[in-house]
């Protein structure tokens, strides 16, 4: 009798779990469409739900982090990216898709020395990402560029930050990144060049504040192929067991 309590009980957990998982995907697909309509705040329940339902959906503190960042909330978008770093931390591409969009808050906040480390740190995890190789080169320059305007007198500053303010858009990793819900087509004939010796212009700053949004998308889409490619394997796994029973 003992036994067969103790299997009934499990057979209840494993149904639980499988329960609040279904009920956690639901949420994050419903979210990600709220997302896609520009209805951010609809999107960021959606996430909280999922996350209530299965709070180890990282998929879903990225994407709630974006809907944070897309609302202007860069100070509890940077506190996701971060959770979500924590769960990711063996995955060094979702990790650099993380510290990609921390960057890119903290650029928002026109915090150029954090944002500055949090680029650099976004390489040290993916070498590959030349969308923050590149932003950390316009950062530095922006950054040289205000030390000379404090030296010479600081006139510059006030024109870069109204150049900065204009369309700082995120990529999510999703990030989300996305985010790191992370879509997709960018001006690569711009995004990967060097700025300019001697003087960061107008067109420079656009390339990389316009440039964010999509980094957000690409990273968000890296993020739903990554899931959609691990749920079909382990699909494929069930199938495999369900065939040796």
């Amino acid at each position: 009798m003992k036994k067969l309590n103790i299997l009934i009980a499990i057979f209840l957990i494993c149904t639980l779990s499988s329960y609040a998982q279904k009920a956690s995907r639901d949420s994050i697909r419903i979210g990600n469409q709220a997302y896609k309509d520009q209805l951010y705040h609809a999107a960021e329940s959606k996430y909280k739900a999922a996350l209530v339902s299965n709070p180890k959906a990282s998929e879903a503190v990225f994407n709630l982090a974006n809907t944070y960042y897309k609302q202007n909330k860069y100070d509890e978008a940077i506190k996701e990216y971060q959770r979500y770093l924590n769960m990711e931390n063996k995955n060094p591409v979702k990790m650099g898709d993380a510290c990609h969009n921390i960057g890119n808050s903290f650029l928002k906040k026109r915090d150029l020395q954090k944002a500055m480390t949090a680029y650099k740190e976004a390489l040290r995890n993916n070498p590959k990402d030349n969308d923050a190789r590149y932003n950390l080169a316009v950062v530095q320059k922006m950054l040289q560029d205000q030390k000379k305007d404090g030296d010479g007198g600081g006139q510059g500053n006030d024109n870069k930050d109204k150049d900065q303010n204009k369309d700082n858009k995120d990529q999510n990793k999703d990030q989300n990144n996305d985010n790191k819900n992370q879509d997709e087509n960018q001006n690569k004939d711009n995004k990967n060049d060097p700025p300019k010796e001697g003087q960061m212009s107008s067109d420079n700053m656009n390339q990389i504040l316009e440039s964010l949004e999509q980094q957000e998308k690409e990273t968000q889409a890296r993020v739903r192929d990554a899931k959609a490619k691990e749920l079909k394997k382990k699909n494929a796994d069930n199938r495999r067991q369900n065939k040796d029973w």
